[in-house]
């Protein structure tokens, strides 16, 4: 008999009854999110809200679905979800069952396998320039339709006392290829700041306080403040960041390296994003910042000399602000566009109606003609004894000619297909609106039809 050492076999029971703990498998790195949906449109409809939009610029690890959101302007804190499994190959989407008269304010995200990547708001613009450079009286050159004038956007929508919960800084150029930096943040408030120049007051995130502070008469004013929910989309994707603290330096004057007194703190020995308006001069200042990460996202200075300051991300070398860059003269098709996301009220539904008439009597399987009357344009479904009548299902309506104001109509022929009582009834359903219903009082069906087959 083969026996084993003693110490042999106490090592081999000593092997065998050992629990080899399994490898540790490598941590997954969570998905890369897609930015938020682009060019998005809200319009509003009867009691809803009709919604479109584009890819997002950069899908990440992919769009498994969009999500919509609403929330009224009375409670802009409390988002209701319209719906989160929209298809990714959508393009549009109608939220119902809204209040006439309501303002809504829209957002809508893209998804990756259920987790939603940053908001997108349906933006108006208010204000753009393409002139780098204030103009002989100081003032900045605004593009057509988006300045300062009584039938621009920004002043009509004044008039009309627009409300708004973000803004967006649209920073874009050609030169050296397509650049861009898209910046919107929450809106913000009035504040007081204090430093080397003096106690001043930072502006507050109105329509009118929105332009683009210059040294002409009525437009100087500074922003220096620090903002929420920062997200900037860019060409240069590096700069793709959301839900950061932003800070804002936008002023008509010179500036220092002293320190704001905002959090967090820069440095006081370099231009970046945490210096001060002197409130002197006129070298200017537009640059938005992601404080948390102390980054530039746009600027552009120096709006009083011919060779101005402008760049998307941190300078390459030198001050991170591009302050003393003096690169604009080479800079292309120039543009800074501001805009605001404004609510959007849906319509009361029209009050639609539909009468249907026909002959009191009408013989069995002869082509009978039946009649709606509508009141508005739409379609109109026939239905005899409960069932829609064959060749008579959403037939669109004509305008009737010679007729003032116009009336609506659409006709039907319909062959009984039983003697005695039938029930006519027809449905309207209006281009706007909700759907109508019309039962007409049974017709008689009486002998056989006159024709032969």
């Amino acid at each position: 008999m083969n026996r084993r050492h003693p110490r042999i076999a106490a090592l081999v029971a000593l092997i065998t009854g050992l629990v080899i703990a399994p490898i540790p498998a490598a941590h997954a790195a969570p998905p890369i999110l897609p930015t938020a949906p682009t060019a998005i449109t809200a319009t509003a409809g009867p009691a809803s809200i009709d919604l479109t939009w584009a890819a997002p610029a950069y899908p990440g690890d992919g769009v498994s679905a969009y999500s919509v959101q609403y929330a009224t302007s009375t409670d802009t804190t409390t988002w209701i979800s319209a719906s989160n499994t929209i298809p990714n190959s959508a393009t549009s989407y109608t939220i119902t069952s809204l209040t006439s008269g309501v303002k809504y304010f829209i957002r809508m995200a893209a998804l990756n396998s259920g987790t939603p990547g940053p908001y997108g708001y349906p933006w108006t613009q208010i204000y753009s320039t393409s002139t780098p450079t204030r103009n002989g009286s100081q003032a900045i050159a605004y593009d057509s339709n988006y300045g300062l004038g009584g039938s621009d956007t920004a002043t009509t929508l004044t008039n009309a006392g627009a409300i708004f919960t973000r803004v967006k800084y649209r920073l874009q150029f050609t030169s050296g290829g397509a650049q861009y930096a898209d910046a919107d943040m929450a809106k913000w408030n009035e504040s007081s700041l204090s430093n080397q120049a003096g106690t001043y007051t930072s502006s507050a995130a109105t329509i009118s306080n929105l332009r683009i502070p210059a040294k002409d008469a009525g437009n100087t004013f500074q922003v220096h403040t620090n903002v929420q929910d920062l997200t900037v989309v860019s060409s240069n994707s590096s700069l793709n960041v959301s839900n950061k603290l932003g800070r804002l330096e936008i002023w008509p004057w010179d500036y220092g390296t002293n320190l704001s007194g905002l959090s967090p703190v820069g440095n006081s020995g370099t231009f970046d994003y945490d210096d001060y308006p002197t409130l002197g001069n006129g070298y200017g200042s537009f640059q938005v910042f992601n404080a948390t990460d102390a980054t530039t996202m746009l600027a552009w200075n120096n709006h009083a000399n011919s060779n101005p300051d402008i760049g998307i991300g941190n300078a390459p070398s030198g001050h991170p602000d591009w302050t003393f860059a003096a690169n604009g003269s080479g800079v292309t098709n120039f543009r800074l566009l501001i805009y605001i996301n404004i609510p959007v009220t849906p319509t009361t539904p029209l009050n639609s109606s539909v009468t249907l008439t026909s002959p009191a009597n009408t013989t069995y399987r002869s082509p009978t003609v039946l009649t709606a009357a509508t009141s508005a344009t739409g379609k109109v479904t026939f239905f005899a004894n409960g069932k829609r009548i064959p060749g008579c299902v959403s037939v669109q309506t004509v305008t009737n000619t010679g007729v003032t104001p116009n009336t609506y109509s659409a006709t039907c022929s319909w062959k009984p297909a039983s003697r005695g009582s039938n029930s006519l009834s027809a449905t309207f359903t209006p281009s706007a609106g909700p759907i109508s219903t019309f039962k007409l009082s049974t017709p008689t069906v009486t002998g056989n039809r006159t024709s032969k087959r």
